[in-house]
């Protein structure tokens, strides 16, 4: 770390903010993708064994795992969520 300027780390972190951690991206992004394709298998097996009565909502298999790329826009959407979902608790009490 120290030889690197705090200008270049702070490019670093902005390249990586884009296209993920640099180094093992390719693997990272095929995990995701079987992850995503084993939940709608797991949807689908529930859906014609159980009907309408799937025990999966539907809507946490629409929700993708997050490429490397995408994963700082991720974090930020999951921060708003909750933070909206314990603002909304908060409202309750």
């Amino acid at each position: 770390m120290s030889r690197i300027s705090a200008r270049e780390l702070t490019h670093w972190e902005a390249y990586e903010r884009q296209a993920g951690p640099v180094g093992t991206q390719y693997g990272n992004e095929r995990l995701a993708e079987i992850r995503d394709l084993l939940m709608e298998l797991i949807w689908v097996t529930g859906a014609a064994h159980a009907g309408k009565d799937n025990p999966i909502p539907e809507e946490y298999v629409k929700e993708k795992f997050p490429k490397p790329s995408e994963l700082y826009e991720w974090q930020l959407r999951r921060e708003k969520n909750f933070a909206a979902q314990n603002s909304k608790f908060d409202d309750e009490i």
